[in-house]
């Protein structure tokens, strides 16, 4: 029951941060799009690559390896040393801006001041940022903890409007000349955002909360290990199946959408390969970071260098979580059937031909679309059904807690 429990909350805490994730997004969507109408290819971006590298260096360096250590699942933590132990990582945050913005102003070579006049000041502004950040983990990890999974996007949306206030009279300032490869990663990582991202963070709550850190799967208790390796076993099928969708539009559908997004600045050129190759990545991103949760939720130190830990994990038992990932066989073929469909459309619809033509091409892919979803829906029957059947607990659950507040 706690199990359950733990897995309706992660499944809470996934679809509040995708929604938060959605609201973020298509601001800064619409307002890259105004951009990049109205600016050179020289100047493309604007957070540029090199700032965004010392902005996740800084916050993946201070935080990573609390939140790690503090959301294991034994119960006989002592709470005044993990909040002492959390708070650690304000000073840790503080001494990482210092050392990385002064690597990064004085150890790097400089851009060109007429190009980027305040570069320093963007330094000093963003290790700011990140120090921001990091003065909600310890929140963070408290609300995760304690389950309250709506505290979350709570939080990081009052971050994020105030990390809007430190750079948004200077960040138009802040632009280099990589600014199409920024934005390929951007747009390509659109997904990996909205979906991946919750999902992860989720997976890892769930799989740390449920399972028992450097016991193998035969030493779990039996309804948390079942439990557990089913949920592992349909969040990759799920990713999988995104990330192969991902793919086959992609490739059709990456030149109109960059030629949407930006215009000729961004389709003509390498941008849509660029894109394309993005796709495929995306595809790799979604199965490492689920099973990136589930190791770093259930190993010890002296599992960190095993190359095979999730098989080794399981020796003993008749549980194979990565068994029969794969789509269905009639939902693969009709992947191909897609990927030949829409290929075929792009030929003949996009995008030299006015935007009668580009409509006739976009509603070819939503019409295979459908299609696509109504085929995963038929054939994909122990996802559908474990999906199902976890939305109904978490309704009853809601119900229940519902009633005894009442």
């Amino acid at each position: 029951m706690a199990s359950n429990n733990v897995l309706v909350s992660a499944a809470t805490s996934a679809s509040y941060n995708m929604v938060l994730q959605l609201m973020m997004r298509l601001f800064s969507f619409v307002m890259n799009a105004i951009i990049l109408r109205s600016i050179s290819r020289d100047v493309l971006g604007i957070v540029n690559v090199r700032l965004m590298l010392l902005h996740m260096t800084i916050v993946f360096v201070s935080r990573e390896a609390f939140r790690r250590a503090c959301l294991d699942s034994d119960v006989k933590k002592p709470w005044k040393q993990i909040i002492n132990f959390m708070w650690c990582i304000i000073p840790l945050g503080v001494l990482s801006s210092i050392v990385f913005g002064t690597l990064w102003i004085y150890s790097f070579e400089l851009p060109d001041p007429e190009t980027v006049p305040y570069y320093k000041v963007s330094v000093i502004c963003y290790c700011l940022c990140a120090l921001v950040e990091l003065l909600a983990e310890p929140l963070y990890i408290s609300s995760q903890m304690l389950l309250f999974v709506r505290l979350k996007p709570l939080i990081s949306w009052s971050l994020a409007m105030l990390t809007w206030s430190f750079f948004k009279q200077s960040v138009l300032k802040q632009i280099l000349t990589e600014g199409v490869y920024d934005v390929i990663k951007n747009l390509g990582s659109l997904v990996a955002r909205f979906v991946f991202l919750p999902l992860e963070d989720s997976g890892y709550l769930f799989f740390a909360q449920t399972l028992q850190r450097g016991k193998p799967a035969i030493s779990q208790p039996q309804e948390e290990i079942i439990l557990a390796t089913d949920v592992l076993h349909y969040l990759l099928k799920s990713v999988i199946l995104i990330g192969i969708t991902i793919v086959t539009f992609g490739y059709s559908y990456s030149y109109i959408a960059l030629d949407i997004y930006g215009g000729q600045t961004l389709s003509s050129g390498t941008g849509p390969s660029l894109l394309r190759c993005y796709c495929l990545y995306v595809l790799l991103l979604a199965i490492n970071g689920i099973t990136e949760c589930f190791t770093f939720a259930t190993m010890s130190k002296r599992d960190i260098d095993s190359l095979y830990y999730i098989v080794t994990f399981y020796v003993g038992t008749r549980l194979h979580p990565l068994k029969n990932l794969s789509p269905a066989m009639p939902v693969l073929i009709f992947y191909i059937v897609i990927f030949v469909i829409c290929t075929f459309s792009e030929k003949m619809f996009c995008c030299d031909y006015g935007w009668n033509y580009r409509l006739l091409h976009v509603f070819t892919g939503a019409t295979v679309g459908i299609g696509l979803l109504l085929s995963i829906w038929t054939f994909e029957h122990d996802l559908i059904a474990f999906v199902k059947d976890k939305y109904v607990s978490r309704k009853s659950m809601s119900k229940t807690e519902h009633s005894k507040s009442d």
